[in-house]
């Protein structure tokens, strides 16, 4: 195909005189003239540096992903919307603002680019560079201007000076490339950048990057390698990226079914109008099912509510509000129910997680998806119930291999705020 905007071929950052896009085919550098102002400028080559390698086994690496997971906060991410940028990003809701909104936005990437210079700066300056960076290069693009995007996001490659910070660019403009179709552009970014990095968070931004390439020429099991096929596989961020790739890449290997489930895992961790973003922003075999897998999500809880109302209910008067009441949701049988919580005890992570005695708490509990009315048809509904200790309250998610007779976990998680324990599995 032709090149597009984020072609690895040319050259694009912004014109010193006017601050538009300027492109050529010089990356060595050279004498350019800028087609909207007419000033002829010199342009820097394109940086060539050593990529950046891991020197230890995968295991150790993905060990010290796993420790930075756990004690990952959000507060205190790398990347994060500055605060200067929230209100002009608030007025782009609205098309009577969206034009303001846009040149806040534009302003603001100017005057850090001018405070930090091409000369190097404090690390503070740098990161709080990345972060304009990153966040106005992507409203231009989801704004249609694809070409300063790509020119912010390559100035910002040849101001910053940590090769972390420009791997992490290089990994936005690998996205990018594949969203405008251009998988060689997006090939050739992605081989500058450190495949296996020893930071969580732009380890994270390599494997979104990596499987959304891979997704794009339909490599659907390389794209679960890279993700994982079910979430605490791999050592992600609590993001929905990585819960449509593996949807997708199911839903084209053609297990329809667990692209349902994986939908839903997104729908119960996240806000659902951010889901429905998400899948619309990165499309793919499983897009045609967001919308029947949300409508009986949100079915399935509004029935929980209303059978766990009536649990309370009763309650008031003496007569509920015990484990044995739960047998009423959790599919028909109350074996679930105890397995789900012997199992869940016998678990060091979770015992260390939640705090002895681990015991249900009062929350919204039930099954969700097809035939999830009454859980009479089985067919490994998800069920859900709130768990307390003594450190942390919590909920767990299960699945069994049958509602009646003899009852096999087929999955359990406990899922804490971002962090999700596999107490089924567990060792």
């Amino acid at each position: 195909m032709a090149d597009t905007v984020y072609s690895h071929r040319v050259r694009s950052v912004e014109c010193e005189n006017c601050r538009a896009p300027l492109t050529s085919n010089a990356l060595e550098g050279g004498q350019v003239t800028c087609s909207f102002c007419g000033a002829t400028l010199q342009i820097a080559g394109r940086r060539r540096e050593h990529r950046e390698e891991t020197r230890i086994g995968e295991a150790d690496r993905l060990a010290g992903l796993n420790a930075q997971l756990k004690a990952f906060n959000a507060k205190q991410a790398l990347l994060q919307d500055p605060e200067v940028l929230r209100p002009f990003r608030a007025m782009l809701a609205d098309p009577a603002t969206r034009a303001a909104g846009l040149e806040g936005l534009r302003q603001e990437w100017e005057k850090v680019r001018r405070a930090v210079g091409a000369g190097g700066a404090a690390t503070e300056g740098e990161t709080h560079l990345l972060r304009v960076a990153l966040v106005v290069a992507l409203t231009f693009r989801e704004a249609g201007d694809d070409a300063r995007a790509r020119a912010i996001l390559e100035t910002a490659l040849g101001v910053l000076s940590d090769g972390e910070h420009r791997d992490l660019v290089r990994c936005r403009l690998v996205q990018a490339a594949v969203r405008a179709g251009d998988l060689e552009a997006a090939e050739a970014w992605l081989a500058e950048v450190n495949g296996r990095p020893i930071k969580l968070e732009l380890d994270h931004e390599v494997r979104v990057a990596r499987a959304m390439l891979e997704l794009a020429r339909g490599e659907h099991r390389k794209v679960l390698e890279t993700v994982g096929r079910r979430r605490g596989d791999l050592p992600l961020l609590p993001r929905v990226r990585p819960h449509a790739l593996r949807a997708h890449a199911l839903a084209g290997l053609g297990d329809v079914e667990a692209a349902r489930q994986e939908i839903e895992v997104a729908l119960m961790s996240f806000l659902h109008a951010e889901v429905a973003e998400e899948w619309k922003l990165c499309p793919g075999p499983s897009t045609a099912l967001i919308g029947e897998v949300t409508t009986k999500y949100k079915r399935g809880v509004r029935l929980s509510l209303l059978v766990l109302g009536a649990i309370v209910g009763a309650s008031c008067f003496g007569q509920c509000l015990t484990p044995a009441c739960l047998s009423t949701v959790t599919c028909g049988d109350d074996g679930l129910y105890s397995l789900a919580m012997q199992r869940l005890r016998e678990c060091p992570a979770s015992r260390d997680a939640l705090g002895a005695p681990i015991v249900w708490a009062v929350g919204p509990s039930g099954c969700s998806g097809k035939g999830g009315v009454g859980c009479k048809d089985g067919c490994q509904l998800p069920w859900t119930m709130h768990v307390k200790g003594s450190k942390a309250r919590g909920r767990i998610r299960v699945r069994a291999s049958r509602w009646t007779g003899k009852v096999t976990l087929v999955t359990g998680d406990l899922y804490l705020g971002d962090r999700i324990i596999n107490f089924k599995d567990c060792p």
